[in-house]
């Protein structure tokens, strides 16, 4: 195989499958039903003083999605403004379910992204707690349906269609997610990290980090410690340890500072452009002896290129991970070159792997984006003789931007 697409063979970390073919199953059941029969009465979802056992996540799950149909018709839309991780992640599940159209706001966005993106993604239905973003909120107030006067119960019955769930990127832009690949999204993951134990989910659902980081290791069966990073709540820490978290690099410092020293194996610094080495090293000295690891993704394409825990160069942003082809593309058009990365000095990443998004709102968001079976990324980079990946400085100019 060709390091222009995946990377020098010799070089790929031992013990990890290069390609591993997602199972072929609803999301309720790669999320919900086959975790509890693996799982049952083992701690799933941990916030504050509240824990769910897996048997209890199935119960909550099922009830919010036998509410659904209430709320929502086949094909309407599903906005969450949620500040509590747990309670998103029960909506975004049960949404998932009952096979919504499911959109989680980033409450981390600026405003005008926010009112932009609700703008084009145009909810049926908006929950959200007492008091959230009101002003924000006020064009779909009519839309609004108070989270806390809900009573989920009852048993969910199967709803034709499918689910899809969207992601905000830059400039309010949405891009859209099929179940299956969410479902990619959580295998290809899993297997790069081999994600196992405790796992600390810090980044809302609006973002990949914090999706990617609930969904790969609910379908791991592993419990997941949930906590909001900016208020610094992470005391649930001092009494057992964690096998990994991912944060966005801006709030790395918030992480960095307010995480028990050594408990948590590796922390993922989730970077979009070159990180600065002096900061870099700093944020790895603050969180040692726990390893500070790099991993770029993008909202429209999930997680694409990491560290690995066992194998990586600090200076780089690793290799592509499980699932994930990478290829030089033009900078200037977006299209592929015929030669490969060991023959060229830099070139655009192209990311091709059965989790990136399949469309946008609006559609000219995604055309601009797609290039055949590649999606542009607009970063340049290089590749090393070893097939490790390095971001440049400069980035390619999207057009009309």
């Amino acid at each position: 195989m060709s390091k222009g697409a995946i990377g020098v063979e010799p070089y790929w970390p031992q013990g990890v499958m290069r390609y591993l073919a997602p199972p072929v199953i609803p999301p309720e059941e790669a999320f919900v039903r086959r975790p509890l029969s693996r799982a049952g009465k083992s701690v799933a979802l941990r916030e504050g003083d509240r824990a769910l056992t897996y048997g209890e996540l199935t119960s909550e799950v099922e009830a919010r999605a036998a509410l659904v149909p209430s709320l929502l018709g086949e094909g309407q839309r599903l906005a969450l403004v949620l500040s509590s991780r747990m309670e998103e992640a029960l909506w975004l599940l049960a949404a998932l379910w009952a096979r919504c159209h499911v959109y989680p706001v980033d409450p981390s966005l600026p405003p005008s992204d926010v009112q932009r993106s609700l703008q084009r993604f145009q909810p049926d239905v908006v929950l959200v707690e007492e008091g959230a973003w009101v002003p924000l909120l006020e064009p779909w107030q009519s839309a609004c349906v108070l989270v806390d006067q809900l009573r989920p119960e009852g048993r969910a019955q199967r709803r034709p269609g499918e689910a899809f769930l969207y992601l905000a990127g830059e400039g309010g832009a949405l891009f859209r997610f099929s179940s299956r690949a969410l479902l990619a999204m959580a295998v290809s993951w899993s297997a790069y990290l081999d994600v196992k134990g405790v796992v600390l989910q810090v980044e809302p659902l609006g973002t990949w980090e914090g999706l990617c980081t609930l969904l790969s290791a609910l379908f791991r069966a592993s419990q997941i410690l949930q906590a909001d990073v900016a208020n610094g709540r992470l005391e649930m820490l001092r009494e057992m340890e964690a096998y990994y978290s991912v944060v966005r690099w801006d709030w790395a410092q918030y992480l960095a500072e307010g995480l028990p020293r050594g408990r948590i194996g590796a922390v993922y610094l989730s970077v979009r452009e070159p990180p600065p080495p002096r900061q870099f090293r700093r944020l790895a000295n603050l969180l040692y002896p726990s390893l500070a690891l790099l991993v770029f993704g993008l909202p429209e394409i999930g997680p694409a290129v990491a560290h690995h825990p066992g194998w990586f160069l600090e200076d780089s942003i690793g290799l592509p991970i499980t699932n994930v082809d990478l290829w030089p593309l033009n900078p200037e058009t977006g299209e592929p070159l015929d030669l490969s990365w060991e023959a060229l000095e830099y070139g655009e990443m192209g990311v091709k792997s059965p989790m990136v998004a399949s469309g946008a709102l609006p559609e000219e968001a995604w055309g601009e984006r797609v290039r055949g079976e590649w999606i542009r990324t607009h970063r340049l980079a290089q590749s090393d003789a070893n097939g490790f990946l390095y971001l440049l400085p400069h980035r390619v100019r999207a057009s009309g931007s």
